[in-house]
């Protein structure tokens, strides 16, 4: 054959290519259907290149019919079906780098964003907007949750409460024997929410937190905003101006 690609990827790149997972390899299917039919065969199978267009005959006819098959107004279908317990699947653990994990990692299709969370991700965004004047979309609202400025126990919450994976409220009502839990202990509210864990619980303590974040807040420059669940989950993305800051800095984002 012509094709110096084909033969170093069946010759030399094949056991790499396996070994990673076949990870942002190009043409893998082909690759992986070749393979497969060649490997049925009882005896070796070797490859000579030979320049292509210079009149060696076998060389000329394979081009002959690929351009019949490429003219053809209904291509034929290649059956690219490998079975799988003769292709190996998984990344080789051994012949796993850093480097190679985070390219699988990036490949991985995102799965759909949880109708709850879409739910909290449209309050956030409404919120925002009335306070910063434009609406921002999903990626900027995911991003503020790690702001540099928030702690890391603080970013892990805000992540999980968007995607509505506390362990509160109607996650206890759908296990047998643990429906209980859902309630509020502290004022006995019938199911138990985010919302009213952080703002709606008459428990001493919500009330003496609001009052002492209220004392830290900068009234002088930025005043008191309204609370709601919008704005504690959207708070990385709210800057406030302090008059400590200096002439280059004046806004402190998530102050």
């Amino acid at each position: 054959m012509d094709s110096m690609y084909v033969i170093h990827a069946l010759n030399l790149s094949l056991n790499i290519w396996e070994d990673s997972g076949w990870i942002n390899t190009p043409n893998a299917e082909w690759i992986k259907a070749t393979a497969y039919h060649l490997r049925l065969r009882g005896a070796p199978t070797r490859f000579k290149w030979v320049k292509g267009h210079n009149g060696t005959r076998g060389n000329e006819e394979a081009d002959k019919l690929a351009n019949i098959g490429v003219n053809k107004q209904d291509p034929d279908e290649v059956d690219l079906t490998v079975p799988d317990h003769f292709q190996p699947t998984g990344l080789k653990l051994a012949a796993t780098t850093q480097a190679t994990a985070y390219r699988l990692i990036s490949g991985l299709k995102r799965p759909p964003t949880p109708r709850r969370a879409e739910i909290l991700l449209d309050r956030i965004r409404v919120t925002l907007e009335t306070i910063i004047g434009k609406s921002l979309p999903d990626r900027n609202i995911w991003k503020g949750c790690r702001h540099p400025d928030i702690r890391r126990p603080i970013q892990t919450f805000l992540f999980k409460a968007i995607n509505d994976a506390l362990r509160i409220g109607d996650f206890w009502s759908r296990i047998p024997n643990f429906e209980q839990r859902a309630r509020c202990h502290s004022c006995d509210a019938q199911t138990e929410s985010l919302e009213h864990i952080l703002l709606e619980c008459d428990h001493p303590s919500t009330k003496l937190i609001w009052t002492l974040t209220k004392r830290l807040w900068p009234a002088d420059t930025t005043p008191w905003p309204e609370l709601s669940l919008g704005l504690l989950l959207g708070c990385g993305n709210i800057a406030c101006r302090c008059q400590k800051a200096s002439a280059q800095t004046k806004d402190l984002p998530a102050c």
